[in-house]
């Protein structure tokens, strides 16, 4: 038996999943929305940027290191929640897309959330992203 598949374009790229994964992605990104915004003006002109990048089966810390050199953000894992010997690699293939919208997908197949924190972003579990985001609305 064959299950239909969903579509829909969060961030600007092709999400195909199945339709209650679909409702899911769109509601953490909603939720997640003042979390993910850039602390100062400056770092949301560079993630406004488009870039583009082909990972495949790419270790986290490369990413990490090579998406904070090319977004010139400071970016960094969430060492406290998130084991990258134990996070699934990435296989995306990105062609000019803006920054913010690349990283959040790079998170997204892995499983992956992005917060900003401290002035940097961090990669983090979607439920401590769920958490920060929950404390800072209530601020």
């Amino acid at each position: 038996m064959t299950e239909h598949h969903g579509k829909a374009w969060p961030g600007g790229a092709l999400f195909l999943a199945p339709p209650p994964r679909i409702k899911a992605a769109l509601s953490e990104d909603e939720a997640l929305r003042a979390a993910m915004r850039p602390p100062t003006k400056e770092l949301a002109e560079k993630l406004a940027q488009k870039v583009s990048f082909d990972f495949v089966e790419t270790p986290w810390q490369d990413v990490v290191a090579f998406l904070g050199e090319l977004m010139k953000v400071p970016l960094a894992m969430d060492s406290e929640e998130v084991d990258v010997n134990d996070t699934p690699k990435v296989t995306l293939r990105v062609g000019d897309m803006p920054a913010d919208a690349a990283i959040r997908w790079c998170c997204r197949v892995s499983g992956l959330a992005c917060v900003w924190r401290d002035g940097k972003l961090v990669i983090t579990t979607p439920h401590r992203a769920m958490e920060e985001a929950a404390k800072r609305k209530e601020q």
